[in-house]
This record gives structure tokens, sequence and C-alpha cells, in this order.
């Protein structure tokens, strides 16, 4: 049987099974389009839109409204303006009437719809020297304003047309995108609309739909009671995992052991990571940086390796890997994540559930008296000036190139460093080592080694970041590529 998170939730606080519909009657909208235009010269044309507005099933409005211009009718035309959802302009070779202001009034119009926000598209004739006497303007000031109006529609969304059915095609193709693009309120039958009744019940039953959601959304933020006879918290959980121990004599061999870790260490392991979400393989990739960190030390002093001198390439065992990662969803502590990506990754991604992240936060966020020990602990520590890294790769690496790799001049780095500050930056350096060995002292991707660094040490990010930088124009690491970091060698001077 698959386990439910959210039906187990739902069961656990008595919350019944409801299947809410709410049928709502889809309502055909009509929109009120505003045709502005001189009128005389553009009869065919204003004819041609008014059949192509009718065609969409808009409800046209414009100056056929309004037969004469004056201050009164001014009004009323903004009102009309005002009410409608889109305004088109047709321009040809007429300004038009003047106002008492000097523009004339499909200008107006024009300037009118855009103060208002309203949606708006110009049709301009596509040749206006081609245009037949009778229909253009014969005085040079008109002329002038035409020019002005058109310069100004060509700002703002335009189309151009040549003859009555090439505008009344431009008229219907441009609009039923406009439609798409900025949809608008439009108007609708009275008889059409939900009575009062029923509003009332859509509310009820939205209300209803809140306040269980609301409830869900609580449990979520506590463990599940069936949950309770689950392995969690500090229960140990045996892992099996791969390595492999390399010799003095460049040979190695690969071994497969177990260790024991608490279901809350292996969380607290993987959970930063799934703040937002991560792919498996990169949560995969921590818990074998958790493994390695956790067994070096281990394997050193057992009598079966002393004979080795490194351990390396620790890799999780596969069905335990599966058995953590669907214990923890178990748990309702992680989830596949919502988010949608390219079809073509065929990563998996997981993000924290709600009650993961209460529990992340009681684990790893630091209390104010952890904070103010850590402080203090950090001013009274000795300061490390320098380190000593030739010995102890000597000793561990014979064939290890210690004069050109791996020796951070720290007095260098740390002059004139506060104490605090040193003590964290000689942290940095010394997990950074670690790292690089872990990986055979390969080239690492840089953002990688900073998110490591960061969440193992619970250190600021562009703290990291800026010590590592340094370690760069000190020149004990070099990027060999970009994104990439490496110690120097002879080999690359």
């Amino acid at each position: 049987m698959q386990f439910d998170p959210k039906k187990q939730a739902a069961k656990s606080l008595n919350i019944k099974s409801y299947t809410i519909e709410i049928s709502e009657t889809k309502v055909k909208k009509r929109y009120q389009i505003f045709v502005s235009s001189t009128y005389e010269d553009l009869r065919l044309e204003r004819q041609a839109v008014m059949n192509a507005l009718l065609e969409l099933d808009c409800i046209p409005s414009g100056m056929e409204l309004f037969p004469a211009a004056d201050n009164d009718q001014w009004s009323l035309i903004k009102q009309v303006i005002d009410d409608c959802d889109y305004y088109i302009a047709i321009i040809g070779g007429r300004y038009g009437s003047v106002g008492p202001d000097g523009i004339g009034y499909t200008e107006m119009e024009y300037r009118y719809a855009e103060s208002k926000g309203k949606p708006i598209i110009a049709f301009l004739h596509e040749n206006p020297g081609k245009i037949s006497a009778e229909k253009t303007d014969q005085d040079d000031k008109k002329r002038d304003l035409l020019h002005n109006f058109r310069a100004l529609a060509e700002k703002k969304m335009c189309k151009y047309w040549t003859n009555p059915d090439n505008l009344q095609s431009q008229i219907i193709v441009s609009l039923n995108k406009l439609f798409r693009t900025h949809p608008s309120i439009g108007w609708v039958r009275a008889d059409q609309l939900p009575d009062e009744d029923a509003n009332s019940e859509i509310l009820s039953l939205r209300r209803k739909i809140d306040e269980l959601e609301s409830e869900l959304e609580s449990v979520r933020k506590i463990p599940l009671e069936d949950t309770k006879e689950l392995a969690q918290g500090n229960d140990l959980f045996s892992i099996r995992f791969l390595f492999i121990a390399n010799s003095d004599k460049l040979s190695s061999k690969t071994y497969e052991y177990q260790f024991r870790a608490s279901w809350n260490e292996l969380f607290s392991c993987v959970a930063p990571l799934l703040i937002d979400e991560s792919a498996e393989n990169i949560v995969k990739d921590r818990l074998n940086f958790l493994i390695a960190k956790k067994n070096k030390t281990i394997l050193k002093k057992m009598t079966q390796f002393e004979s080795y001198l490194t351990f390396s390439d620790f890799q999780i065992n596969q069905e335990d890997f599966e058995t953590i990662k669907l214990q923890l969803i178990a748990l309702n502590l992680i989830m596949k994540s919502p988010k949608s990506h390219s079809i073509t990754d065929k990563n998996q991604y997981l993000s924290l559930a709600t009650y993961g992240k209460n529990l992340l936060i009681k684990l790893r966020a630091i209390r104010r008296s952890e904070l103010e020990d850590k402080i203090n602990m950090e001013n009274t520590e000795p300061v490390l000036v320098s380190t000593n890294l030739e010995q102890d790769y000597s000793q561990e690496y014979p064939d290890y190139d210690v004069k050109q790799t791996g020796k951070f001049d720290v007095d260098m780095i740390l002059m004139g460093q506060p104490r605090s500050k040193t003590n964290k930056l000689t942290r940095v350096y010394d997990r950074l080592k670690e790292l690089f060995e872990e990986n055979k002292w390969k080239a690492l991707e840089k953002q990688n080694v900073i998110q490591t660094i960061e969440l193992d040490m619970n250190l600021e990010k562009s703290f990291v970041k800026n010590a590592i930088e340094e370690a760069i124009n000190e020149g004990t690491l070099y990027e060999p590529y970009p994104d990439y970091i490496k110690f120097t060698s002879k080999q690359d001077q």
C-alpha cells in the first residue's frame, strides 16, 4: 500500500474527505470597441471596420453616435471611451476637425484613451502619398498636424493598411491577438449572471475549502500519527558503502564497509540542499561526503588498513540510498519537488516538506547562547599564523610535491586580519585541503566547493567565497578553466 502523507494528515486530524465542486456557468462575454477616425474620407473603411467587429461579436462604438463635434459631445465621447474595453484609430489622409485647443478630435480621443490606459491599436494608411486629393488635407498646417499625429501613433502598437478589404482583415487578426494578450472586462447579459443565492453558496464553499486547507497546512507542520512506528530521530540506520584504499606502491583496492548514523544526522546532512530543491545525484554526493567525513579517521586506525595511505571515492550503496530517500519521504520530511523542469532534464528533484523545514530549523539553527559561546571560543583560542604542511604531506604522500602544491602562505593571507576572522580563515583552508585530498587533488567546481564548506562549517557564503579568492590571488589556488579551482603544482607553472 502506497503511503500518502496528505491522506494520513487528514486522517490524524479527523478531517472528513470533501469533494467540493463549484459549477460555474461559462458566461459569454462581448467586448466594446471604440472606433476613432475622420468620417467623410473614410466612410468605406469605417464600414469595413464595423463589419469586422460584428464578425468578432464585438460592440462597436464611434462617431456615428456623435454627429456633432462640440464641447457637450466631447463629454459624452469621453464617457463612452471610459465604458469601452479597447480603442482603435483609423488614420488616412485627413487630420479632421480641430478643437478649441488646436488639436483634432480624433487625436484628442486617442490621447484620452491613452491617458485612461485603454489597450490601443492604430491602423495607418501605408501609402498616404497615393491617397486621392479629395480625401487629403490641402491646408499645410493640417498636413503638419496629421504628420505629427501619425508619428505619435507609430510609437504605440500600430498596423498598416492599403484598402478597405485589407483593413478589415488586419482588424480581425490584430484584435484576436489583443484579446488573448490583454483580456478585458467585457459585457454580459444580465440573465447570465449568477443570482444572489448562487453567489452565497459559492462563497460558503470557498470558505470551507480555505478552512480545510488551513487545517491540512497545520498538520503538515507536525509529525503524522502513522509515522510513530517508523524509525526516526536518533534511531540508528546501518549504511553500506564502497571505498578505495590507496597504498604507497601506487596500487589500490576497493572495499565494502558499513557504519551507523541517526536519521536526524542523515536528514540534517541533506536538508540544507533541499530548502529550494536539489537533484537526487547531488543529494547522493552529499551523503557520500558524510560517509567519508565520518569514516576516514576510523579506517586509518584499523589494523587491516594500516598499510594504506589514503582512502577515497566513498560511494553509498544504492539500495541504502533509496531506503534513506523513501524513509525521509514517509516521515513527511522531504518530497518530490513540485517545480517544473525542461523536458530534456532527466534528473529527479527533491525538496523539503513543510514539517521538514521546521525540523531543519530545530536541528541546524544556531541559538543565541550557542552563538555567544562560539564567539567567546574564537576570541580566546590561540591564533594560527602559519601552517607547515610540508612535513605532513611528505609523511603521508611521499611522491607529493609539497614545495609547490598544497601549502598556503598563511602569513601573507592572514596578515593584519582580526583574531576571529583569522581562526575562521584557517578552518576554511583546512577544510579546503581535505576536499582536494578526498578527490585526489583533481580540479573541483568552485561553486560546489563554496557550498560544501558553507554548509559544513556554518559560515556565510560570501566569507567562504572571499577566502577562496584570496587563495587564488596569493597563488596557492588557480583556475585551470572557468569555474574550477585547483592547487598550483610545478606542471602548472
